[in-house]
């Protein structure tokens, strides 16, 4: 009998349970109204759960069965196991268990996200965990139709990405007084050994609750994990950038600027920034394995910093190289158009022609704001952080300038406001004069490979204008460099140079020319 008392102290806790019915989460919650966050991805999320399909939820008798309460005192977890379906990548959002009793003001619970077997269990370590205040436990209400409604959502501070098929949702209530249930049934008859419970007073391991009570009651947990299927496919970046803040989506744009803790990516319909200080982007820019032209795939939540779109830190949560493509010419427009519709150039290269600098500086200072003038209006002209630009400390040489950057915003009051160009590279401010001759450009050149696509080498031409180091490498679709045809001084000139690609497989690769006035790239493909 005590043993039986155990698990019903157990049951308390235990939230889910596996998934082997798929449905959208608004036929699951009973004609429950969802709350506004589910709402605002009830279209692409579903709910697990291990009901029958055939199971009316809405018609669910709880008399007899009832919620088991009870203080848990011999466990310190309680967690369920759900199965993925077949056919997409996903991510867990959260969880909606189905509360009747809950845990009193200032005490709060922790749910945490494991992988493993529905044979063996969680495995290792959480995945992810976040703590939440009791509060946000809300026992269930009757609507007017007489329908049990069950309004808790829980949802992660961000979507978790778990291996699958088989993951777990875990409660644990140790730091709670009050008791806190969820709805359990004895008329069903299928067993649930996905539901375990990890025991304290045992040798620490996690136990099915199958194989501590199994008679006279059958146990079903009528709880849900929310997950969201996460697509392969890219959408443009201004699809992506009318989804706005808080969504989940993955673009592929190209390389337009990669600086610091910044890449800036493009495509034919917009541009947005990708800020990540560490990880894999930015040991890839670090590292100048992410050049100017390189391809990127990535997917993440977009977020908003002091108005600017972008994907930030861990939001950034998959990226990869997809090959290479001519960098796009920058815009050209005026600061009034930049002013007046910002928005539309955000994240995007852009040109300004005849700009005077108001306070011109001996040379450029990182983390500094110029305001700046055309004959169409007024503008701000950023050099960024020290880590992320390599104008810090180069000469200004001189009004009027022509400025080439990318075009971003800081505005913390004003959505429609605060937009500037920021410049990063050599050749981002010059004199006019310099840039109507071509700029850094003319100092050096990289011609497209020969041939393309090649076998056993290709060849380019290196042209300088005057004297310096050179170094022709090759980069693979990841931004790594696989292959070094030159790294030393030439003389000014023309200069052919060959490309051994006997060790390379045959795919995509970029050819990138690396001076000190600056870089070229050309798209090279490799055929066997």
């Amino acid at each position: 009998m005590r043993r039986l008392l155990l698990v019903l102290a157990a049951l308390t806790f235990a939230p889910a349970a596996l998934a082997q019915t798929v449905t959208d989460v608004s036929g699951l919650r009973a004609g429950a109204a969802p709350s506004a966050r589910t709402a605002g991805v009830m279209a692409d999320t579903l709910g697990l759960s291990n009901l029958p399909a055939t199971y009316d939820l809405s018609v669910f008798s709880f008399e007899g069965a009832g919620p088991v309460t009870g203080k848990n005192e011999f466990y310190s977890q309680f967690g369920s196991a759900y199965t993925l379906p077949d056919g997409d990548d996903y991510v867990v959002l959260g969880a909606e268990p189905y509360f009747f009793e809950t845990a009193g003001a200032g005490q709060s619970f922790d749910l945490l996200v494991y992988e493993g077997t529905v044979e063996d269990g969680p495995q290792g370590e959480p995945i992810y965990a976040q703590t939440f205040d009791a509060s946000v436990l809300v026992p269930p209400e009757t609507d007017s139709g007489g329908t049990t409604v069950f309004p808790t959502t829980l949802f992660f501070d961000e979507p978790v990405e778990v291996e699958g098929p088989v993951f777990f949702v875990a409660y644990d209530f140790e730091n709670t007084t009050d008791p806190v249930s969820v709805v359990s049934t004895a008329d069903l008859d299928t067993p649930s050994p996905e539901v375990v419970a990890y025991e304290l007073d045992g040798p620490g391991i996690w136990t099915q609750v199958q194989d501590i009570f199994t008679d006279p009651l059958e146990i079903q947990l009528l709880a849900f994990a929310l997950v969201q299927a996460q697509s392969n496919e890219p959408v443009t970046i201004a699809e992506a950038r009318a989804e706005g803040e808080g969504a989940t989506v993955t673009v592929e744009g190209v390389v337009t600027r990669a600086e610091g803790a910044f890449v800036y990516l493009q495509d034919e319909t917009g541009g947005l920034t990708l800020r990540q200080t560490s990880g894999e982007v930015f040991e890839a820019v670090a590292s100048g394995a992410l050049p100017r032209g390189s391809v990127l795939r990535v997917t993440g939540t977009l977020s908003q910093f002091n108005s600017l779109l972008q994907i930030n830190g861990a939001d950034l949560v998959a990226s990869a190289g997809v090959g290479s493509a001519e960098v796009p010419a920058p815009q050209t427009v005026t600061l009034a158009e930049i002013a007046q519709d910002g928005e539309d150039y955000e994240g995007e290269l852009v040109r300004v022609t005849g700009v005077s600098f108001d306070a011109p500086p001996d040379q450029f200072a990182a983390a500094t704001s110029y305001a700046v003038t055309d004959g169409s209006g007024t503008g701000t002209v950023r050099v960024p952080n020290a880590g992320d630009t390599e104008l810090e400390g180069t000469d200004f040489t001189g009004n009027p300038a022509t400025i080439t950057g990318i075009v971003t915003q800081f505005s913390a009051s004003d959505p429609a406001a605060g937009y500037q160009i920021l410049v990063l590279t050599a050749g981002d401010v010059l004199p006019a004069a310099v840039a109507a001759e071509g700029g850094l450009e003319a100092a050096f050149g990289l011609s497209a490979p020969a041939p393309n696509p090649a076998g056993r080498s290709a060849e380019v031409v290196v042209s300088l204008a005057a004297p310096g180091r050179a170094v022709v490498a090759v980069y693979d679709a990841l931004g790594r460099e696989v292959a070094r045809a030159l790294d030393r001084d030439l003389s000014a000139g023309d200069h052919a140079v060959r490309i051994g690609l006997e060790a390379l497989a045959a795919g995509r690769y970029v050819v990138r020319l690396t001076t000190a006035a600056g870089t070229a790239s050309r798209p090279l493909a490799v055929a066997r």
